[in-house]
């Protein structure tokens, strides 16, 4: 009974503590790394330039932006002012087309940039991995944090955080109290400590912000007696790639843990050139920064052993109006619309920060608005309509799938679950949040030929009959 009431009383202050900083915080902000304590990652003494030209307009909205989202702005500033972004570049050849900064930011002033963070944490692991900190991928955990090595956590390996496969009671959608007591936690390397295992390591893909932050711990512990994340960072990373500004790691305490699940704070001009790394494959001003298998690896739609549209922190499910498995552009994404987009085809790089997300997939409008810059005679991106996508659809089992438009929603009659109601999440993608399947379609010259149904465990394709 003491002892249940002592539990009690700590996790009644754990919590007092997070709803306090919350309420002093309150909700996530690209801003907070005014908030938070933080350390300073230098940039680099020799800068990196991108090509200046004139001001050059962005193409039409039509073009690349839905009608619900762009109906009513007779100009793309005025969409991205009221869509509360904060930051839009595109750069092409290593030239910039076009780059403004609206609601209250600037070239030079820094913003928590979210899961961007994850890509940024992955790659220094690649380098830690590459100068033998760490052994490889296959290196269990517990070998840095000595409480996984029970509880069913003992098999957790880096490869495992770096995909988001470790199996661990956590997902970012659906554990909001978690994500919050992660986020404002003063130490959240040992609130890391107390999640619990649900599914065998490997075995299950979920997206969940810890993976990075205890991926993040390891490195700690693999650099310790040597060196800092943040010296590591400014050494490796920004000061190799030319970067015009100083980076900022949000803490969670005073000389604490940096929070790299999600607390990075950079400007747009050097994330762009974070997207140049791995856009000229781990290299920059021809020197190799980043092994190229690892950059390789993290830009490879692959069904191994990790879901096929996310590895090492990058995204790689924009589906822009082509075939899912041949397609080569990806992004690293962050919470509220960050964005880095990476398009090997095109040699462009498009950045997009802001303070909302407002239901926009910019995966997709940045994905669209590169083939419309690259090949200006593409055509509009029309909602998903009905006559289009309706109809029977088979895989090469001979599995068949019906889908149909009741004018409100869309049904998939063929799943295991039976009839299944969703609704259109881009002008390419159909999604149910509560059994988190998604259908993809593939389109070859904006002709729908065929579909995904994908469950975040496996993708299985579908021919349209």
């Amino acid at each position: 009974m003491k002892r249940g009431f002592i539990v009690l009383v700590l996790l009644s202050l754990l919590a007092g503590c997070t709803l306090s900083r919350m309420a002093r915080y309150k909700l996530p902000n690209p801003d907070h790394y005014l908030k938070f304590k933080y350390r300073t990652v230098d940039s680099a003494e020799e800068p990196f330039y991108f090509v200046e030209t004139p001001y050059a307009p962005l193409p039409p909205l039509e073009l690349w932006v839905e009608e619900k989202y762009s109906k009513g702005f007779n100009t793309v500033e005025e969409f991205l002012v009221a869509s509360e972004t904060t930051a839009f570049m595109v750069i092409r050849n290593d030239t910039i087309l076009y780059e403004n900064y609206f609601n209250g930011h600037y070239r030079d002033k820094p913003a928590i940039v979210f899961s961007i963070s994850k890509a940024i944490t992955t790659t220094l692991v690649s380098k830690a991995i590459e100068e033998g900190y760490i052994k490889d991928v296959n290196q269990k955990v517990s070998e840095f944090i000595p409480e996984f090595a029970t509880k069913g956590r003992e098999n957790i390996t880096i490869d495992h955080l770096l995909n988001m496969t470790s199996g661990l009671d956590f997902v970012d959608h659906n554990n909001i109290w978690k994500l919050a007591q992660a986020y404002y936690s003063r130490n959240v390397n040992e609130y890391l400590k107390r999640i619990k295992v649900k599914y065998e390591p490997g075995t299950h893909f979920a997206y969940k912000s810890i993976d990075t932050q205890i991926l993040a711990y390891c490195l700690e512990v693999a650099l310790e007696g040597n060196t800092t994340i943040q010296k590591y960072m400014q050494e490796k990373l920004w000061q190799q790639i030319g970067t015009e500004y100083d980076a900022f790691l949000t803490l969670d305490k005073e000389e604490g843990s940096a929070r790299m699940y999600g607390g990075v704070a950079a400007c747009t001009r050097d994330l762009a050139k974070f997207g140049k790394l791995f856009l000229q494959n781990g290299q920059f001003n021809g020197q190799q920064i980043v092994n190229n298998d690892w950059v390789a690896d993290s830009k490879t739609r692959d069904e191994g052993n990790r879901h096929w549209s996310y590895s090492n922190g990058w995204w790689l499910d924009n589906y822009a109006n082509g075939e899912l498995f041949e397609m080569r552009d990806f992004i690293a994404a962050g919470f509220l619309g960050q964005i880095i987009y990476v398009n090997p085809d095109y040699n462009m790089i498009i950045v997009r920060q802001g303070k909302r997300l407002d239901k926009i997939f910019w995966n997709y409008l940045t994905s669209r608005l590169a083939t419309v810059i690259q090949q200006p005679k593409d055509c509009k991106p029309d909602a998903l309509l009905a006559e289009e996508a309706e109809g029977e659809y088979v895989n090469d089992k001979g599995k068949q799938l019906k889908l149909s438009f009741d004018g409100k929603f869309w049904w998939v009659k063929g799943l295991e679950m039976g009839a299944l109601k969703m609704v259109d999440e881009c002008p390419q993608s159909l999604f149910n949040d509560k059994q988190r399947i998604r259908v993809i379609f593939h389109k070859e010259k904006n002709e729908i030929v065929g579909l995904y149904v994908d469950n975040f465990k496996t993708v299985i394709e579908y021919k349209k009959q």
